[in-house]
């Protein structure tokens, strides 16, 4: 708690006191040539570990100072030849592997008995495509990743990528303008320790709607979630089965076969037109524009809810109870962007919509293909199926579907509070939201 260690390249460390900042000493503890030191990781007030690097291969070494003396009291192999970082996971380790673009999970280090090398798995590849990596922090099982150019004049080239642990996926990416290399990525904020343990927080719907159109937080992935959509992908093939496709291949979204779903909001598709031109959708759950009216379509009930229940109680009962999803919808919609030909254009969603609840997308199909900005820093959203993530829809966003297959996604809105009432649609009713056209409350 009370010092700080600073290791230098050249092999020597400054053991400081804190908070006045008295350096106790400065000693060298590496005297091989050829040998840098990478990184170091504290155990205790006069104990650190710290990875040393060479030609084509990186070790792991235990230092004790005491009494003004240091002792190198542990030697070990470590997999990978240019490892950056150490950040406590668990039970076990990260590193930064920059030989080969890779995050690497470490198993076996606080075994202070062994000799042998330690065990590494990669759980995150080509994360840096052929860039130099250092710089990791990890908050709620999302790696925060410092990726350089080689060449340090490029600064452009500098970003912070977001990689999920879970999956080992890249999730975005947040360009950093620095004059060289990114040296250290940390969230101090929340952790005065996050250059080496990770972080926990509250998984939670993290963007209060107060704060909605500040660009701060223009996106939140849903920390350590991912569901099986396989379900929902079976009920929209029933759908297609059961309507047919007498209007062509998209019948079931265009706005006959809707119309058979009880929908039939003019206002919605002539907003579409000029925003999300040939971008269709299925709905299940929609609210008036002033969001005072409520309807469930006759789909949800005979399609969705009886497959959809499982996926969102993994989802939401964490964060609302359980059950509590369901009296909070304000929308619940499946939207299709066809490869090549229909694309969102950048916009901000009305107020009525944005600033009442919060939006939540998860992917149903996806492609290498897609591409999601939102807000005005640049930042790219980079999931697949099954992933979840909320959105600030106040701020700027667009879509594009630069793929070969369809991207459709399952949007809802959640309110914070309880909808006093749902207007029930049954199948033969045509209803433009614009009353409660006759439909009984539950």
């Amino acid at each position: 708690e009370d010092y700080i260690f600073v290791a230098s390249e050249s092999g020597s460390v400054c053991h400081i006191h804190y908070p006045e900042m008295a350096i106790e000493g400065v000693y060298p503890f590496v005297n091989s040539v050829g040998y840098t030191v990478s990184a170091i990781h504290p155990l205790s007030e006069n104990m650190f570990w710290a990875i040393l690097n060479t030609e084509g291969k990186s070790e792991v070494i235990s230092v004790v100072i005491w009494d003004g003396k240091v002792s190198i009291v542990g030697r070990r192999d470590l997999p990978g030849s240019n490892l950056q970082n150490l950040l406590k996971y668990g039970d076990a380790y990260l590193s930064l592997d920059s030989s080969t673009g890779s995050l690497v999970l470490l198993s076996g280090l606080d075994d202070a008995s062994s000799t042998s090398a330690v065990r590494g798995k990669v759980i995150g590849k080509d994360i840096g495509n052929q860039r130099f990596l250092k710089g990791l922090s990890v908050v709620n099982n999302i790696a925060f990743i410092g990726a350089s150019s080689l060449d340090a004049a490029s600064a452009s080239q500098t970003e912070v990528v977001f990689v999920d642990l879970f999956s080992g996926k890249m999730l975005g990416s947040a360009p950093v303008y620095t004059s060289g290399k990114l040296n250290s990525v940390s969230a101090t904020h929340m952790n005065p320790k996050s250059c080496y343990e990770d972080i926990a927080i509250n998984s939670d719907l993290l963007i209060p709607l107060a704060q909605k159109g500040g660009e701060d937080k223009p996106y939140q992935m849903m920390f350590g979630t991912h569901v099986d959509v396989e379900p929902i992908v079976r009920a929209l093939e029933q759908i297609k089965a059961d309507v047919g496709d007498e209007f062509g291949p998209y019948t079931e979204w265009e706005i006959e076969g809707q119309q058979t779903n009880a929908f039939n909001n003019m206002k919605w598709y002539e907003n579409n037109a000029v925003t999300k031109p040939g971008v269709l959708a299925i709905v299940a759950i929609f609210s008036s524009l002033r969001s005072d009216m409520v309807f469930k379509f006759p789909w949800w009930e005979k399609y969705f809810e009886p497959v959809m229940r499982p996926i969102l109680d993994q989802i939401f009962d964490p964060i609302l109870g359980k059950g509590g999803v369901y009296s909070r919808f304000l929308r619940a919609q499946f939207a299709i962007i066809q490869p090549g030909t229909t694309n969102i254009n950048e916009h901000w969603d009305s107020p009525w919509y944005s600033t009442m609840g919060h939006r939540v997308h998860i992917p149903i199909t996806w492609n290498e293909g897609v591409r999601f900005d939102i807000g005005s820093k640049n930042l790219t959203v980079q999931l697949g199926v099954g992933d979840i993530f909320e959105v600030d829809n106040s701020v700027s966003h667009s879509v594009v579907n630069g793929g070969t297959t369809d991207r459709i996604h399952l949007v809802l809105d959640i309110l914070d509070e309880a909808v006093d009432n749902y207007y029930m649609l049954a199948e033969g009713q045509i209803c433009d939201m614009q009353d409660t056209c006759d439909a009984p409350a539950q």
